[in-house]
């Protein structure tokens, strides 16, 4: 055999190797983000049931609604309006959920008096599936939302945000956008998308420092956003509205640390609980109760109960 042939096999192998170790890793988990397995309402209708994560939710007059987008995207949702109630609260499912996930959230604030506003994400629930943007699009269709429901309801309601892991990042990133609410709620959202990541390419035991980049650039060239458009943490310490930070001490998926973060960075009227059981998304779960109570004794210490 040649020189050149075995150099051939060596360089050959090499980029075999490369392709293995980066490329196609990274093409699978940018497709997990933009497009996984989502569950259908009917899949969560019947997963909240056999939870019983939406008892007493009967209650709540539930009237469809959609809105065309900038885009000419449709997004579908509910509204659950209590006749006289100057209070409104839009609620952010999160990542491969639908607007049945934020069921049970929109109770509480319904038993606090609050009219709520829930829909199906992006890419989510009874929208069309097209690609997930982790809270980059998705914060500008809140804003979207924020705007026809002050144009709905007068500019003299309350309105704020209340979202759950993906959701939290949502209503976090649309303070870019606005700050016109009077609270937001933030419930296990990520300050980056890129340490969440990482943190999941670290769990399977895989080079984060090798992989990031390529995932980063997938994301640039063929979806046209990157990690800095969702990274709440990067825009934060400009926020003013008032924030309560929700987060479960062995949430495994999106880490404790990004809480503090947020925290720390915040410069608005802020509080942060932390549930010492709690996992991802499951502050609620361990303890409704002291859930209700702590957002109950935040949004008095704001002012607006």
């Amino acid at each position: 055999m040649e020189w050149w042939q075995i150099l051939l096999i060596i360089l050959g192998s090499i980029f075999l190797l490369f392709l293995i170790i980066c490329i196609f890793p990274s093409i699978i988990v940018t497709c997990l983000l933009i497009h996984p397995r989502r569950f259908s309402r009917k899949n969560s209708k019947e997963y909240n049931a056999k939870m019983n994560f939406n008892k007493g939710c009967e209650i709540l007059a539930r009237n469809e609604f959609s809105i065309t987008l900038r885009d000419g995207y449709v997004l579908h949702g509910d509204r659950n309006i209590i006749k006289g109630s100057k209070k409104f609260v839009i609620l952010c499912h999160g990542h491969c959920s639908n607007r049945e996930g934020s069921l049970r959230y929109s109770l509480i604030f319904n038993e606090l008096g609050f009219s709520t506003i829930i829909y199906d994400q992006r890419s989510h629930g009874d929208n069309k599936h097209k690609q997930i943007t982790m809270g980059y699009l998705e914060s500008q269709d809140l804003v979207e939302i924020i705007n026809k429901t002050y144009k709905d309801y007068g500019d003299d309601i309350v309105l704020g945000l209340a979202g759950v892991s993906m959701g939290g990042a949502t209503v976090l990133l649309s303070i870019k956008y606005q700050q016109k609410v009077n609270f937001i709620i933030d419930d296990c959202g990520y300050g980056s998308l890129k340490e969440v990541v990482r943190d999941m390419i670290k769990s399977y035991h895989l080079p984060p420092k090798l992989l990031l980049p390529f995932i980063n650039l997938d994301l640039k060239i063929l979806h046209h956003w990157s990690f800095k458009d969702a990274e709440p943490l990067s825009i934060i310490k400009d926020n003013k509205v008032p924030i309560l930070f929700i987060h479960g001490q062995k949430d495994n998926f999106v880490k404790i640390y990004h809480a503090h973060n947020l925290y720390n960075a915040a410069t608005c009227k802020k509080k942060l609980v932390i549930f010492d059981t709690a996992w991802h998304a499951a502050s609620i779960t361990v303890d409704r109760g002291r859930y209700k109570k702590e957002v109950e004794d935040f949004l008095k210490e704001i002012g607006v109960l």
